[in-house]
């Protein structure tokens, strides 16, 4: 069997009513050469049987206990077969039927750790970010760059397994250190200046809304991780790193606190 090109990761937690057109959106591929893996982090609801409704189509997982999305990335990214990386969630889809076609040829014949990529906000919001050269420098990354996800890249799975990068698990914020240890232990990366993703903002039953005092200790384990790697390596990064989670730690204690 021909070596798969892409693995597509999508944790799933109550989104029986959007899932679908996320997996139709993978499934629509004119590319052809990949496995979608969704990972169902004990739903309440009918998602489970939304995803088992596809059959072979989809290699549906479930986990046994609730592990938040980083748990469930963790239960799909243990699975994978691919070559590559791609990360979508229940509520997102891939930008139009040739996307997975024109990553593809974007990376080509080399062997990089990881490719950056473009998305569309939906919804609530209608904005493109498209990254560039300038945008992807480490630097850039650690200290100007708005849109730290981990969907928003494709991943080389022999470079994030040599590097044991894997997400948090029960956690908020869990694709924090997943993006700093991903980009910043990176020796090679490529470019896809066009859109991938749409991200679709507003949903209300999305695994991240509703800021509770959850997402504050959340942060604050978050910080403890980065203290132990400014230690360890002190880069100018990690400081930077710290810092923006200090003012979102803030941030969020104002929200909880309704002030």
């Amino acid at each position: 069997m021909e070596n798969l090109r892409f693995s597509i990761i999508m944790p799933a937690y109550n989104a029986e009513k959007y899932i679908e057109r996320s997996i139709n959106s993978v499934l629509d591929q004119s590319f052809e050469n990949y496995e979608l893996i969704v990972v169902d982090d004990c739903s309440k609801d009918g998602t489970f049987e939304k995803i088992k409704q596809y059959g072979g189509k989809v290699v549906a997982l479930q986990n046994s206990e609730n592990k938040r999305a980083g748990g469930a990335r963790n239960t799909g990214l243990n699975a994978a077969k691919g070559e590559y990386i791609i990360f979508l969630d229940s509520d997102d889809m891939l930008y139009e039927k040739d996307t997975l076609k024109k990553i593809d040829e974007v990376i080509g014949d080399t062997n990089v750790d990881l490719i950056y990529l473009g998305f569309k906000f939906s919804g609530s919001r209608d904005d493109m970010v498209i990254p560039s050269k300038e945008t992807c420098t480490k630097k850039f990354k650690a200290s100007e760059d708005d849109y730290m996800n981990i969907w928003s890249k494709c991943w080389n799975r022999e470079y994030l397994n040599k590097n044991n990068i894997r997400f948090a698990e029960g956690r908020y914020y869990e694709d924090t250190l997943f993006n700093f240890h991903g980009i910043m232990k990176a020796n090679s990366y490529l470019v896809a200046e066009f859109p991938t993703h749409i991200y679709e903002c507003g949903i209300q039953t999305s695994m991240t809304n509703n800021i509770t005092f959850k997402h504050l200790y959340d942060v604050i384990e978050n910080l403890k991780d980065m203290k132990e790697i400014k230690d360890t390596e002190g880069t100018e990064e990690i400081n930077i790193l710290i810092k923006k989670t200090v003012d979102l730690c803030k941030r969020i204690v104002e929200k909880v606190m309704g002030m």
